[in-house]
């Protein structure tokens, strides 16, 4: 018997894990005892000696510590559980597979493809950045990269790094490889439309604002028009809608800051992918704002990303809104602003009345 292709998640419940229904999709199980939060899927495979090896198999991670993954024989190390006396244990009888295979962990190069030919939301006449979200168009134009796709999704890049061939002749031998950051993935925000039912039309008890397709990774959004040896700032979060609000509140130079975004989690991938845009694409780099959440995951982040800067020469801020994050902060400072303006009003209109009486 094979143990990764047993559905892990029903391992899981076994040892107490409950499904939330609300974060999982067709593709994973995101499942927590209350302690450990664990993300479940099935690996596409790997190729060996000519072979695929491994097709179907589950896989998971824990979006709290980027060592905590692979498949069930690492969950059972790492919390020091006998895999055996665990399936013994479960008695699973019933095979049947509830996630589909994924193939978020692999480069598909066709993503970039269909990522290039998504419309930019500037080229558009969808406002649900300004009009739901309450960031500035001004911000929002300097940012041809945001797209849109055919539901009117807001659809960010994620990028990787990935080891691509560079063939400098038509003999192979002179074949090498090289290391680059490529569009391996899509971050949708369903801001107008989020989905509020499974497949099966069972409803959610939240919508769904949020899918991936492709490889997760990091969202880099560089402004129209600035090169990389002009960037010297970056904002950091956990997504590039808390990043355009903090670049809006804090009235940020567009000319040389970056906006990074680890959407929701710090993976292996991104924390690379991140690694690799500090260490070869920017030269000039010397701040780094941390515009995490404000709350014990943010905080988490925070730590993490000091681990990951520590032995590089950068200025690191770390900046908590009052609210919950920096999205939440700006709408709750337009709805105060624009409260503060219609009393204003109130008032001129009321002291103009009383002059000419």
């Amino acid at each position: 018997m094979q143990y990764t292709k047993i559905p892990m998640n029903n391992l899981l419940e076994y040892l107490g894990f409950e499904v939330n229904n609300n974060k999982s999709s067709q593709s994973h199980i995101v499942m927590s005892d209350g302690v450990d939060k664990i993300i479940i899927s099935r690996g596409k495979g790997y190729i060996k000696d000519g072979k695929t090896l491994g097709v179907g198999n589950y896989i998971y991670f824990n979006p709290q510590n980027n060592k905590d993954n692979g498949t069930i024989y690492n969950f059972c190390k790492n919390r020091n559980i006998n895999i055996h006396q665990l399936v013994k244990g479960a008695q699973i009888k019933d095979y049947s597979h509830k996630i589909i295979i994924s193939d978020t962990r692999y480069y598909d190069p066709e993503i970039k493809k269909e990522y290039d030919e998504l419309t930019s939301y500037n080229k558009t006449d969808i406002k649900s950045l300004s009009k739901i979200r309450k960031i500035n168009p001004s911000i929002i134009k300097e940012f041809d990269s945001i797209k849109i796709d055919q539901y009117k999704n807001i659809v960010f890049p994620t990028v990787t790094v990935q080891e691509l061939k560079n063939t400098i002749s038509y003999d192979k031998s002179k074949e090498t490889s090289i290391q680059t950051l490529v569009v391996s993935g899509m971050n949708k925000k369903l801001l107008e439309r989020p989905l509020t039912k499974d497949k099966n039309g069972n409803v959610y008890d939240k919508p769904i604002n949020s899918l991936e397709k492709g490889k997760a990774g990091l969202t880099v959004l560089i402004p129209n028009n600035v090169k990389l040896k002009d960037i010297t700032n970056i904002i950091t979060g956990e997504n590039s809608i808390d990043n355009l609000s903090y670049a809006e509140l804090n009235k940020s130079n567009l000319s040389n800051t970056m906006l990074v975004s680890f959407n929701g989690s710090m993976k292996s991938e991104a924390i690379k992918a991140f690694n690799y845009l500090i260490d070869k694409k920017l030269p000039n780099l010397k701040n780094i704002t941390a515009a995490f959440d404000n709350d014990i995951q943010g905080n988490k982040y925070d730590e993490k990303l000091k681990e990951i800067i520590k032995d590089k020469k950068l200025n690191l801020n770390i900046d908590k809104s009052k609210s919950k994050d920096w999205n939440e902060e700006l709408t709750i400072f337009k709805k105060d602003l624009f409260s503060t303006y219609n009393k204003a009003r109130s008032f001129e209109k009321s002291f103009t009345l009383e002059l000419e009486k």
